[in-house]
């Protein structure tokens, strides 16, 4: 199944030489320290941080906090951190309101913000964002036979028959992928690293291979006998277990397929059936540390079928079969009587019905509204379930990795659109 970030549809139906946002200078001017993970909100503020797929910090992206009527409670500009914050109530709508280097316009919308919540826009940032200048050396596990070590870093490869290997690494903090062929592999969590120092690996324990096996039970019926699977684990970039993908049949609405995992027992594994039927597609995705089985069961989906979407300008709309949901989304491209893309529109909040209503901003930001003569295309819109609910979703719903390795979520998740 094709899955398309909020930002890379943003880039990819720009047009032209691609959409970046702002007329800043580009990312990596900020102050020291402000490249890292934003710190956890204040309790009444709301942050929103803006970065490029490449990860480049976008200044000069108006932010506008509005109440439900639409009237504004504060408007914000990203610093050269692509960061910007207000002090706003609960029931905030937050958009990020970029201009395009080929003139188009956009709306990034989060329905329902509350106070605490740091959204997060664009890339996901690896750990190592502080650069190291110097070696540090790393002492392996003690050597088994003939061992062929391979450390393995986000920017890096590096491999050794030795058990002390020195090298320059990404940066810190980081993390390191083990692997010796004779024992398996191993996952390090965050290190903070210091040049010249020495980090002391030879405690860890090395983990091979494991058969997970992956099953769809009370499956919807397909259009075709059966759905897309996947498998992977991956953190931020980083593959600890590469992607499998294929066929799973579910006549009579069950059926499995059994995978080979790196067992890393610290970090979660992503597994995903999609099922395309005549009413829709139903996706159920699952983000735990590994188990032997994992069961998808449609018939708690927690989704209706989603058919018959529209969008007129101002509301995306939906009908629906069946019931639930924590959340709607859907990303929009708007052209002019030409053909040319005018407006990007993406947008998620609360499931309060089948409607999601885009803000209507006011001067100067009026060419991000709706405009007579403006053709809308609905790219992809849906309602989703998600462990822990909107509240879990939406500081990262435009964030790269939120409909593709939804490396932001650890639980359950099922969509339909």
């Amino acid at each position: 199944m094709l899955r398309v970030s909020s930002l890379l549809f943003l880039i990819a139906c720009g047009g032209g030489g691609g959409n970046n946002p702002g007329d800043g200078p580009p990312g990596g001017d900020g102050p020291p320290g402000g490249d890292g993970p934003m710190p956890d909100a204040p309790p009444t503020t709301i942050k929103l941080r803006f970065l490029s797929q490449q990860g480049q910090k976008i200044p000069g992206v108006p932010v506008l906090f509005q109440a439900p009527d639409d009237s504004v409670l504060a408007m914000v500009m990203t610093d050269f951190d692509g960061k910007a914050e207000a002090v706003v109530p609960a029931h905030t709508n937050v958009s990020a309101l970029p201009t395009f280097s080929d003139g188009s316009f956009g709306a990034l919308v989060v329905l329902d913000a509350s106070p605490g919540d740091s959204i997060e826009i664009g890339a996901v940032l690896p750990p190592e964002q502080t650069a190291l200048f110097g070696d540090i050396t790393v002492k392996l596990p003690p050597p088994s036979g003939q061992p062929e070590f391979f450390l393995i870093q986000r920017c890096r490869t590096d491999n050794t028959t030795q058990q002390m290997i020195t090298f320059r690494p990404c940066g810190t903090p980081t993390n390191f992928l083990v692997s010796d062929n004779n024992k398996g592999s191993f996952y390090t969590d965050e290190i903070a690293l210091t040049e010249g120092g020495t980090v002391d690996l030879s405690a860890q324990t090395f983990h091979g291979t494991r058969t997970m096996v992956l099953r769809a039970v009370n499956a919807p019926q397909p259009q075709f006998t059966f759905g897309s699977e996947t498998t992977f684990t991956n953190d931020r970039g980083l593959t600890i277990s590469n992607l499998q993908t294929g066929n799973i049949a579910v006549p009579g609405g069950t059926g499995q397929v059994v995978h080979e995992i790196a067992d890393i027992p610290n970090f979660p594994v992503t597994s995903e059936i999609a099922i395309a039927t005549d009413h829709g597609t139903m996706t159920m995705v699952h983000r735990k540390p590994p188990e032997d089985t994992v069961v998808l069961n449609f018939a708690f989906a927690g989704v209706p079928f989603v058919t018959a979407k529209s969008f007129d300008g101002k509301v995306f709309s939906w009908t629906e079969q069946g019931s639930g949901g924590d959340y709607a989304f859907a990303f929009i491209r708007n052209e002019n009587p030409a053909g040319t893309l005018r407006r990007l529109v993406n947008i998620a909040g609360p499931k309060t019905g089948t409607a999601l209503r885009v803000p209507i901003y006011p001067a100067p930001f009026e060419d991000h509204n709706f405009k007579a003569g403006d053709v809308p295309f609905i790219q992809r819109g849906g309602v989703a379930k998600v462990t822990g609910g909107w509240d879990a979703a939406r500081q990262f719903v435009h964030r790269d990795d939120f409909l593709n390795n939804h490396g932001w979520m650890n639980g359950d998740l099922s969509e339909s659109e």
